[in-house]
């Protein structure tokens, strides 16, 4: 008779160890195009290795969100088929355990990984976001540049820049939509212009444009905007704070506490155009929680769908968390999507893929116990 105190140490042993070659498989697919993508960026300004490397610690944290629940999903498959390849579920199940029951030290611990992801979601993310921010803006401020590319757009804060053909200093087709102030939107479109840094220490740049059209929207009254038009037009454009798309605090880095705060001031301006980032926070928040819960649902489904006994079981249990986990992922994110512009409750949207994986895989397990 086999004990099962043993027999789940056991368990608990392999999938530990499978979770953690499958984190370090996707910590590299999540992680090393941003991280090359950043440095380069960086050393190209000049900035010390130990910046870069400072950097890009203090990102990690904002991509785990993915790597915990698609790490254990592939720790459990990867498990269970080995197991089920050696014979070894076929010996507990001689042995009088049902092969539910060996699933229990499985779902014990990812049930800690969901509240270790749900931790990192609420507290680790939104600090080391707000403390990247800071070291980004600071290096920026001694390295100020506006680059413009042509026939790109460009985000500052909540500015977007968008140019057509640059030859030097001089550009075509230029539109700038500014929405720092969301009671004031601005949009000034011109046929030409020309960029000069004016004042160093303040990243303050001149904008000479000609041909210059310039409207402003009242987002209180839809049915109000004035036009003004001029041969010649110089703006002064300052970058201290918000030079940088990376500079701006995103909802998929803010806290728990931060989303609800934020949804509850969209909430009672959905009449002045706030219907999106109302959406936006609320799917945010709730995507948080349910990817935090992931860890745990997704093993369920690992469960009775890698109960086969073939050669090379841990192998086939890899490449079968792949899938599910693309099809997870491509769910969530096409909720996600749904849930935004929707006027409908967000977070039934963010929590469908959630429902539909687990109602499966408890019907599996049904069917597997008879």
């Amino acid at each position: 008779m086999i004990r099962s105190g043993r027999l789940y140490r056991y368990i608990g042993r392999e999938y530990i160890t499978a979770f953690i070659v499958s984190f370090i498989f996707f910590f590299f697919i999540f992680f090393v195009n941003q991280i090359l993508v950043l440095a380069q960026k960086i050393l190209l300004k000049n900035v010390s290795i130990s910046q870069v490397l400072f950097l890009v610690v203090l990102s990690i944290p904002q991509f785990l969100l993915y790597t915990m629940p698609f790490s254990s999903l592939t720790a459990a498959s990867m498990t269970i088929g080995n197991m089920s390849s050696q014979n070894e579920i076929l010996a507990a199940r001689s042995s009088g355990l049902h092969p539910v029951r060996i699933f229990i030290p499985v779902l014990l611990i990812s049930l800690f990984f969901s509240a270790g992801t749900l931790v990192i979601a609420d507290k680790m993310i939104p600090y080391s976001a707000q403390l990247y921010k800071d070291v980004y803006a600071d290096i920026l401020q001694s390295l100020p540049t506006l680059e413009l590319e042509p026939y790109s757009s460009t985000q500052f804060g909540r500015r977007v820049i968008t140019v057509g053909e640059i030859e030097g200093d001089r550009f075509r087709n230029i539109l700038i939509y500014d929405d720092s102030d969301p009671s004031n939107r601005r949009i000034l479109t011109a046929s030409s212009g020309s960029l000069s840094l004016i004042d160093l220490e303040k990243m303050t740049y001149k904008i000479d444009l000609d041909k210059a059209e310039f409207v402003s929207t009242d987002s209180s009254d839809l049915q109000s905007f004035s036009v003004a038009k001029a041969e010649n037009l110089v703006m002064n454009l300052s970058l201290m704070s918000d030079s940088s798309p990376f500079v701006t605090i995103t909802p998929s880095q803010m806290s728990l506490t931060q989303l609800a705060e934020e949804a509850e001031k969209t909430d009672v301006n959905l009449n002045n155009g706030s219907l999106f980032w109302h959406q936006y926070y609320v799917s945010e928040m709730h995507k948080k929680i349910a990817l935090s819960a992931a860890c745990s649902l997704l093993v369920i489904v690992a469960f009775p769908i890698s109960l086969f006994r073939v050669r090379n079981g841990r192998l086939i249990g890899f490449g079968l968390s792949m899938f599910i986990a693309c099809i997870y992922w491509f769910f969530i994110y096409f909720m996600q999507v749904k849930a935004i512009s929707s006027e409908s409750n967000a977070a039934i949207f963010v929590w469908i893929p959630n429902a539909v994986f687990f109602i499966a895989g408890t019907i599996m397990i049904r069917r597997m116990r008879k």
